[in-house]
């Protein structure tokens, strides 16, 4: 069972699922949100995040590495 929420129209995800999605830990991914990286929202305790701004963020860290 995925944990996700609809804000504005738009699926947003836990961090936890962005974790296991992205390969990166939940505390990396819910610090993203913080410093406006990704998009996400802070419900209580727990971070969600926007899928698709997730996906955006993972394929420019994958072109900035492949420059290298």
């Amino acid at each position: 069972m995925s944990d996700e929420i609809f804000f504005n129209g738009k699926r947003f995800i836990s961090a936890h699922e962005a974790a296991t999605i992205s390969n990166l830990t939940r505390d990396y991914i819910a610090r993203l949100c913080r410093d406006n990286r990704v998009s996400g929202r802070r419900v209580g305790k727990n971070w969600y995040i926007d899928e698709s701004s997730l996906k955006g963020f993972l394929v420019q860290q994958e072109y900035t590495k492949s420059k290298r």
